[in-house]
């Protein structure tokens, strides 16, 4: 479009790339599920890709609409407007009609002011430096010691492996760290926000060393709160990076300080912070540390917690429920998922976050995650002697479980032991394990596919996923997030990102399971929409196994709902 173009509408793509619409062969816009008010105003009176697109994105959108139509499949490909990355992903829609979905992909430059001192920032991602650091930072122990208030301070260095990065050229480390400085900051809120009214709930984040950043998080109300961001921060930084055409992992060490407990003034928190990274990188087995000084009694209530969990176990005080997964056409059961619950006596005041975490970080997720798999396993063989041949068993995966040593071989000793047909079960798993096991050719997921095992990826729709990872994943099938599923009653863009994924999926030979349906307009829409298989609690809610024997003896006929 030209700049005199009298609509307005030149700079929509800068203001929002965020689009869901539909369009036909020639890329004339037939409607639109999700876009800015300026385009829905013009809809009906002429709107095509280039009045939504510049020139150079326009030309993307119309060889995407042309190869939907011409392979009748789905496919996404990256593309840029102005300084904005974007992903497009075309779903054909009948003869002549595409869906064409367009989300924010790209980086974007981190804008940091301070008083126009440039010396007080980093030159490679215009962050805050170790200077300008401590002088906020000290700005922000005042005003928390005078509020007997509380503070964290959060260290997070990034390690690169030299075998996948070394790979990348020469030139390129820069780059990365600066995509990666760019991601932290889309996870904290206000980042580097310089708006004195609300000055004690932004965050600061700095970079103080090549390999290494620091966030300040000014106001908190628990370490637990604190805790929480550190892990949301790891993972994000921990996903998938692509610069050129290569792409990494990095690993990322974490150490956390208080304030007032490890410390009072700017240096001494930071000091304690970088200790307690340094400790993390030291040790195995965990991504980050506290400083000493918080550390004991939070170590002391995990092994409390570590200690009844294992006590459960061994006295097989656990209990594994059943929620089926049945047919959308004809509404017999077809898998179910294997569901653990934690025993009340012992855990009962004990929130499930917390006995996740803490069974995650003392790595007893594993041995429970191996005994989960074995009655499983022994449950879908009682099904089979049963007469329910046709049934399969869905277990969940946890992302410790599969980046650990000797999944594969612990999952074939319990086929084994067991006598379960491996073409019966399927393991589900999360979307930012599949996007990290791409980086290594899906080595773990073609290892278990290997033995004819059926896997799953679940909350399909959340997560770091791209087409392009599920495009050379060998996955069966894939579950629409619940979140989608909730309200496509009355939610055109939830409407057409299910019809999207179904649609994506068919393309790629996968079968499609819909989470959380309550409804039968929900279930109604999904099935017209192709959808596979549903779960929810129109169906059932979770069962015992002698419930779900029931359940399949009447083949969904008797349904067990909530009252």
């Amino acid at each position: 479009m030209g700049t005199n173009d009298p609509t307005g509408l030149a700079d929509v793509h800068a203001v929002s790339p965020n689009v869901i619409l539909t369009a036909d062969h020639q890329g004339m816009v037939l409607e639109i599920a999700e876009g800015p008010e300026e385009l829905r105003e013009r809809l009906g009176l002429g709107l095509t890709a280039k009045d939504v697109w510049d020139e150079h994105a326009e030309a993307v959108v119309l060889h995407g609409i042309k190869r939907a139509l011409r392979g009748r499949t789905a496919h996404s490909v990256a593309g840029d407007s102005g300084r904005v990355g974007i992903e497009f992903v075309f779903v054909p829609q009948g003869r002549d009609r595409v869906l064409v979905i367009a989300r924010e992909d790209g980086i974007h430059a981190l804008r940091v002011s301070r008083d126009g001192r440039p010396e007080m920032l980093d030159s490679g991602t215009g962050l805050p430096n170790r200077a300008l650091l401590l002088e906020e930072l000290e700005q922000i122990a005042v005003t928390q010691r005078l509020k007997e208030g509380r503070a964290a301070v959060l260290c997070l260095y990034v390690e690169l492996p030299e075998s996948g990065f070394g790979a990348l050229g020469a030139g390129k480390e820069d780059e990365l760290l600066t995509k990666l400085a760019a991601r932290l900051g889309g996870q904290l809120r206000g980042m580097n926000d310089e708006d004195p009214v609300d000055y004690e709930r932004y965050s600061v984040l700095a970079r103080t060393d090549y390999r290494q950043f620091v966030v300040v998080l000014p106001e908190i109300e628990t370490g637990e709160t604190a805790e929480a961001v550190l892990c949301r921060l790891i993972e994000s930084l921990q996903q998938p990076v692509t610069v050129g055409t290569r792409s990494t992992m990095a690993s990322v060490s974490g150490g956390l300080a208080l304030l007032p407990q490890d410390g009072t003034d700017a240096q001494t928190l930071l000091d304690n912070a970088t200790a307690a990274m340094a400790d993390a990188r030291a040790s195995e087995g965990t991504s980050y540390r506290f400083h000493s000084g918080t550390v004991r009694l939070r170590s002391l209530q995990r092994q409390d917690v570590a200690a009844d969990l294992k006590t459960a176990l061994s006295n097989e005080a656990f209990e594994i429920r059943f929620m089926p997964v049945v047919s959308a056409t004809s509404g017999k059961a077809r898998s179910a998922e294997a569901l653990l619950r934690w025993p009340e006596t012992a855990l009962g005041a004990v929130s499930t976050q917390k006995i996740v975490t803490t069974a995650e970080h003392t790595g007893v997720i594993i041995e429970i995650g191996d005994w989960v798999t074995r009655k499983a396993l022994e449950a879908s063989r009682s099904w089979h002697q049963k007469g329910h041949h046709a049934m399969r068993v869905s277990i969940n995966l946890s992302g410790q479980e599969f980046a650990s040593k000797g999944l594969v071989s612990r999952v074939a000793a319990a086929l084994r032991d067991t006598g379960a047909e491996p073409a019966s079960v399927e393991f589900e798993l999360k979307e930012h394990m599949v996007a990290r096991d791409a980086t290594r050719n899906f080595a773990t997921i073609r290892a278990m596919k290997e033995f004819g095992i059926n896997l799953l990826l679940d909350d399909y729709g959340t997560g770091a996923c791209t087409l392009a990872d599920l495009s050379r994943c060998p996955l069966d099938a894939i579950k629409i997030d619940l979140s989608l599923v909730a309200c496509i009653e009355t939610d055109a863009r939830d409407r057409a990102a299910c019809a999207a994924a179904i649609g994506m999926a068919h393309g790629l030979g996968m079968r499609v399971i819909a989470k959380g349906v309550e409804t039968e307009a929900q279930a109604t829409y999904l099935r017209e929409a192709g959808c596979d298989e549903l779960q929810g609690f129109l169906y059932a809610v979770p069962l015992s196994d002698k419930e779900l024997m029931r359940f399949l003896d009447g083949e969904g006929g008797e349904r067990t709902l909530i009252a």
